[in-house]
């Protein structure tokens, strides 16, 4: 995983591509103006600022906004080109293809962009290895997402 200045970089990099003011990325993640410009600056904080390094509800929102996976802005072995909507990974974790396999039997097939970006995901620090731990990690992103629009 890449440290918090990158991300930063990244974040900012992609929406500047897509000509967004920092207000309007701001607005539409619904998160504060001044927290989105310390991410992207990874300027100096106060105790009482949010972490410097953005949790994953905060990174899926960006992800969206941006037209991006959250594994795009965090992942250091992610490359972009392999992961266009609709492609997979080739190497998916057994657990990985299990859990998607559930889905599409279940009649819930994930797109191609959900599964590259939770293949880039690590939970705790390592790359999940059970159904239930992909289960988990979906369920929040989905949640975070989906829930809220």
């Amino acid at each position: 995983m890449v440290d918090g200045s990158e991300i930063g970089r990244r974040i900012s990099h992609l929406r500047q591509q897509k000509a967004m003011t920092l207000p309007d990325l701001a607005a539409r993640a619904q998160i504060s103006k001044g927290y989105l410009w310390s991410l992207e600056t990874h300027a100096e904080r106060r105790p009482s600022d949010p972490s410097p390094n953005p949790g994953l509800d905060v990174l899926a929102k960006l992800a969206a906004e941006l037209g991006t996976t959250v594994a795009a802005l965090v992942d250091d072995h992610f490359h972009p080109a392999a992961s266009s909507l609709g492609s997979q990974p080739k190497d998916l974790p057994a657990g990985l293809q299990e859990f998607l396999l559930q889905r599409e039997q279940a009649g819930s097939p994930l797109p191609g962009d959900i599964v590259t970006t939770l293949a880039g995901m690590k939970l705790r620090g390592r790359r999940p290895q059970t159904v239930k731990e992909w289960s988990t990690i979906f369920e929040v992103i989905e949640n975070v997402i989906w829930d809220k629009e």
